[in-house]
């Protein structure tokens, strides 16, 4: 942010890193079980390609958090998968 001093991620309130890791905790869970409930029918849906994407970039911004570039590539990755989802 304009006010920070260093990179923007240092500024990162506590409370939203903790409800960012319960969230993506909550929505690995789901993508799990689907996963698993489903198995290879679950790449057939676009909604779920779309989820398991979100939920990969997401940890791997956590693995790979120290890595600017890769939050970058996340987010690309993000919009070249939500370019297949039409509106009805």
């Amino acid at each position: 942010g304009a006010g920070c001093p260093g990179p923007p991620d240092s500024c990162t309130p506590p409370w939203v890193v903790v409800t960012n890791y319960i969230m993506l905790s909550i929505y690995t869970a789901e993508v799990s079980l689907r996963l698993y409930v489903y198995r290879m029918p679950f790449f057939r849906s676009k909604w779920n390609m779309l989820d398991f994407s979100i939920v990969t970039c997401g940890l791997l911004s956590i693995v790979l958090d120290d890595v600017e570039v890769i939050k970058r590539v996340n987010v690309l990755r993000l919009l070249r998968g939500a370019r297949g989802i039409s509106v009805p």
